[in-house]
């Protein structure tokens, strides 16, 4: 951030003056935030022929970069640890979601949320867990940013439209597992923020909601203990590719602001090559990167 700020000495960043309280109803912040960022049908169509969750992630970064937001994503953290945090700033605010072991669909929902933090002018550390044990206070405002995040992602009016949940009439613990994924997809959100946000609306039961979270919980360790089983036993390894590690974790306005700073001679190309954490031999492919990620 400190380094964004000297680079943008020419052209000042605009001030974030997005503002929220504790005391507003979160659905009428998140509906705020849903006309901010330009959400809309056509998203949702994008979004439910994804099957990775990458399009709601990158669409949302792109839109909250716009505001003069810089987003950054981290692979030395991982769920286990941190979902998130946010430095509230009035310039160059900053979100930071965990990418390592991280679904995409989880990182859209860290995205937003993190986003709830900045409109209150609140830095914070944050884990999506709505019953961690923290002090009165934090609980609070992380209850607050969840459903916020809720609001955005899931609009109530839209979801309580959808045709398998207006013509839904088994038991609130019968919902199938093909449904919860279709309207998970559909928002761009993992199935426990889908779940969660049906348990919102009395229409699942909290056991249910439980069972099903630690269902995913478990599915997602094994997969992931089955991927480093098999990229042990494996001959082959998985390159890496550091431009485009580069560009996903600082971001397009980051790296291209480093970019532009080079090219106008105010930094080396070593410079360049420590700031973003590639060789130099790396650079030319990272400026094509950036290039096509425009382009598309």
């Amino acid at each position: 951030r400190e380094l964004a700020l000297d680079l943008r000495e020419d052209s000042e960043p605009r001030s974030f003056e997005l503002k929220a309280t504790l005391r507003e109803d979160p659905e009428r912040v998140g509906t705020r935030i849903r006309e901010m960022l330009r959400i809309g049908a056509a998203d949702r169509a994008a979004w439910r022929a994804d099957r990775g969750g990458y399009a709601a992630f990158n669409a949302l970064r792109a839109r909250v970069e716009a505001l003069d937001v810089l987003v950054f994503q981290s692979d030395r953290i991982g769920a286990d640890e941190v979902s998130g945090f946010a430095i509230a700033e009035s310039l160059l605010p900053v979100i930071v979601v965990a990418r390592k072991d991280t679904p995409p669909t989880r990182r859209t929902f860290s995205l937003i949320h993190e986003f709830a933090h900045l409109m209150l002018h609140m830095s914070g550390v944050s884990d999506l867990h709505v019953d961690a044990a923290r002090p009165p206070e934090d609980q609070r405002v992380e209850v607050f940013c969840n459903s916020v995040a809720a609001a955005v992602l899931m609009p109530r009016t839209d979801l309580l439209a959808e045709h398998v949940v207006a013509d839904y009439k088994g038991p609130p613990d019968g919902w199938s597992d093909e449904v919860i994924e279709e309207l998970a997809r559909s928002y761009g959100v993992s199935r426990e923020a889908l779940l969660r946000r049906l348990l919102t609306f009395e229409l699942t039961t909290q056991a249910f909601y439980r069972a099903k979270r630690s269902e995913y919980q478990d599915e997602f360790l094994r997969q992931r203990e089955r991927e480093r089983e098999r990229n042990k036993s494996s001959a082959q390894t998985f390159a890496r590719n550091p431009p485009r590690d580069a560009l996903t974790n600082f971001g397009r306005p980051f790296v291209r602001l480093v970019l532009e700073s080079y090219y106008q001679d105010r930094m080396t190309l070593s410079d360049v090559s420590g700031y973003l954490g590639v060789r130099t031999r790396h650079i030319p492919a990272l400026e094509q990167n950036i290039r096509a990620r425009e382009a598309a």
